[in-house]
């Protein structure tokens, strides 16, 4: 199996300690309360203690979640994804590493979080439950007290607001810039832009409604094309496409939307500032304005040669795609300067399976398959 693949299946057990995933789960574990447990401490980040407790109740949420908290079935999963649950064990630290890394580095970008935000979210929480002792079972349920539950609001706020540093600071490089500009100009090249007016009648209406609705497009048009109103005019006195109207009818451009059949048809023969006949689509009866058409400079590696429309959006996935880059280089550049300790796991953690018992199992189901491959052989023979 591909370590890719590997790495696909031991996402699915990691995902319990992501923060994201802790609240908007509500009551995930992320940390169990029971101070009574014993603390055997699973790793170290910078002394900073990841306890057993706190691995292994992650790692058992998630078998429950997946039904998979019979030894039997959680054998198959681990044969299937030829993982040993120390495996399992290591992506769940790596995760909860990088949980206390973002706390310990969010110092040093002068990020903190708002306790009164913390407050206010935590007590949206509470308000959803009758009473205090309904709240304080469901958190008890879920490994939680309040502070601990607290913390994991905390980080999910902490998270966002590291993130929200990077998204104000990262820049895309030039060379990531003109590699998007490139693409999307090919994409958009012949692209055009329209506006239109729409009088809407429902595709089930009478025939009595739509010729009612076709003669009234028809008003429109011949006004339009006489003189007697603008287009714009037009659009604000007539169209039911509220959400274009307040924009002059102008409903972007084509490469980037997904018109309907006879209203892109219709578009494509118009040139720019030409206004198509009346064109009946599933919507009702459509005037058409082609108001602009892009057409791609050789070479465009500027967004400034990009229409104008598109410059803002796509600036803001670049930076996106920048901040989310950043984020992750900031991580990474923490962790190899981290003083990172991993124990060895404990042979009495509930989802210990013995790798003989793997092996003997993977062993049995290909033994079991050449036997089965053998007699069907021998059936065909005869």
């Amino acid at each position: 199996m591909s370590d890719h693949r590997k790495m696909q299946i031991l996402s699915i057990v990691g995902a319990a300690c992501a923060v994201a995933f802790v609240i908007a789960a509500v009551f995930a574990f992320t940390s169990p309360s029971n101070q009574a447990r014993s603390r055997t401490v699973a790793a170290t980040v910078n002394g900073s203690p990841i306890y057993e407790e706190t691995v292994t109740s992650a790692i058992e949420l998630q078998r429950e979640k997946m039904g998979m908290s019979d030894s039997e079935t959680w054998k198959q999963f681990l044969q299937a994804g030829e993982l040993t649950p120390a495996d399992v064990r290591a992506q769940e630290i790596d995760s909860y590493v990088d949980q206390e890394l973002l706390r310990q580095g969010a110092g040093q970008l002068g990020v903190s979080v708002d306790e009164s935000q913390v407050d206010e979210y935590v007590s949206s929480m509470k308000a959803q439950f009758d009473s205090e002792d309904a709240w304080k079972q469901t958190l008890e349920g879920s490994g939680f007290t309040e502070e601990s539950y607290r913390q994991a609001v905390s980080d999910m706020f902490l998270q966002q607001s590291v993130y929200a540093h990077f998204q104000e600071t990262a820049e895309p490089s030039q060379e990531e810039t003109a590699e998007a500009v490139k693409y999307y100009a090919a994409v958009f090249d012949g692209s055009k832009r329209s506006s239109h007016i729409l009088i809407r009648v429902d595709s089930t209406a009478g025939e009595e409604a739509k010729e009612a609705a076709r003669t009234e497009a028809e008003s429109v048009l011949q006004q339009v094309k006489s003189g007697q109103m603008s287009f714009e005019d037009a659009v604000t006195q007539y169209s039911a496409d509220t959400g274009s109207a307040a924009q002059g009818g102008d409903v972007g451009w084509d490469r980037s939307s997904q018109f309907t059949e006879p209203y892109q048809q219709a578009l494509d023969g118009l040139a720019v500032g030409e206004m198509s006949d009346v064109v009946e689509s599933e919507y009702g009866f459509h005037i058409i304005k082609c108001t602009e058409e892009y057409k791609a400079p050789e070479g465009a590696t500027s967004v400034d040669q990009l229409p104008e429309s598109l410059r803002e959006t796509i600036m803001g996935m670049l930076r996106e795609q920048a901040a989310g880059s950043a984020y992750s280089d900031w991580i990474q550049k923490l962790r190899e300067s981290a003083d990172i300790k991993i124990n060895d796991m404990p042979s009495n953690v509930p989802y210990y399976v013995d790798p003989s018992e793997l092996v003997q199992s993977a062993g049995s189901a290909a033994s079991d398959g050449a036997e089965s491959a053998a007699s069907s052989s021998e059936s065909s023979a005869s």
